[in-house]
């Protein structure tokens, strides 16, 4: 072969080699929202995007609506390397670090100004508390405020004692909170809440608005308390191993856009959940008001049975950071 033709074969070697990916890498992303929600358009969007920052070489699949399992079944896939990714709330999330329960303790943020300031303030140690077991987070989010959405109406902690709450699990430290309180927890898989409301399992839940219109829970549980219980925090999270694999020039870019279109989806769900209850109501939902005596009836309820979680369940330096930042802020915000 002729010095020429060597070369033109080198060449188009490397031709060739920069124009086809120099990897190939499927990341398999898992999450209990349906594919007609904000958080399924939010996984969407950024998976595109990681895809078209990779050049092709990395690939995504979105497996929506609960398919691959509740949010403990995917913390558990991933575990075990089925699922890379997943979107999970801060109802599972202490299935990875117990800790991370002091975010969820009811009627102690009260509105989306005071939980931006606690998580500036504790997210950094959340996501070190989830790296020590093996995941990293991508990005923060909030899938709306918590309320009781139940089948008969709810205002007083009287109404709620005969009904049937839906739990997470019934490992949850919450359980037994609510049964310390007087009430009737039962754990359902999140993907059977319809089910279970339509058998009469459970009467009553607590989910965002969103979450009850995308799921058409309200049209069973058509009563909403309307008092914000807690924060529905939540956070999509790729497991270390998988993050390794993700060639290192691309996981700054990977984080920045899963940070820039969680934001953003943020912002967009915090604007439509008011619009979301004004929906559920032109289709039969009732809105119960919640007056400020009866509140302190229901701060009195979660006093007596969540505060014996502290120190055990709840790690208490971390709940009273947490109280402080709310304090912090609240005086920050008198003062103005």
């Amino acid at each position: 072969m002729s010095i020429r033709r060597i070369l033109a074969t080198i060449g188009l070697a490397a031709a060739l080699s920069l124009s086809q990916p120099a990897m190939s890498l499927t990341i398999k992303i898992a999450t209990v929202a349906p594919k007609d929600s904000p958080w399924y358009e939010m996984l969407l969007d950024i998976t595109n995007a990681w895809e078209q920052a990779s050049g092709g070489a990395i690939e995504t699949r979105i497996y929506a609506g609960g398919i691959a399992g509740d949010e403990f079944d995917l913390v558990r896939k991933m575990r075990v390397g089925q699922i890379d990714v997943a979107m999970l709330s801060i109802g599972s999330l202490p299935d990875i670090a117990w800790q991370l329960n002091a975010l969820h303790m009811p009627l102690m943020i009260e509105n989306y100004d005071e939980l931006d300031h606690v998580m500036a303030g504790v997210g950094p140690t959340f996501e070190a508390l989830l790296q020590e077991q093996g995941f990293r987070v991508l990005s923060w989010g909030d899938m709306g405020w918590v309320y009781f959405f139940t089948t008969s109406p709810v205002v007083t902690p009287e109404d709620l004692r005969p009904l049937r709450l839906f739990q997470w699990s019934a490992n949850s430290p919450y359980a037994d909170a609510w049964k310390d309180a007087g009430f009737h927890p039962v754990p359902v898989p999140a993907p059977e809440i319809h089910t279970a409301l339509t058998t009469g399992m459970v009467n009553a839940i607590t989910v965002p608005p969103i979450a009850a219109l995308s799921f058409q829970w309200f049209g069973i549980a058509n009563h909403m308390t309307d008092m914000p219980w807690a924060p529905m925090v939540g956070a999509i999270v790729i497991r270390e191993r998988s993050w390794r694999k993700i060639p290192k020039e691309l996981r700054a870019r990977f984080l920045e856009i899963s940070a820039t279109v969680s934001a953003r989806a943020r912002e967009k769900t915090r604007a439509v959940e008011a619009q979301a209850i004004e929906a559920m109501k032109a289709y039969g939902l009732t809105v119960h008001e919640v007056p400020p005596e009866v509140r302190d009836e229901w701060q009195a309820v979660a006093e007596k049975g969540f505060t014996k979680l502290i120190g055990k369940d709840v790690p208490a330096d971390l709940l009273a950071r947490i109280q402080e930042l709310v304090a912090e802020y609240r005086s920050g915000a008198s003062a103005q």
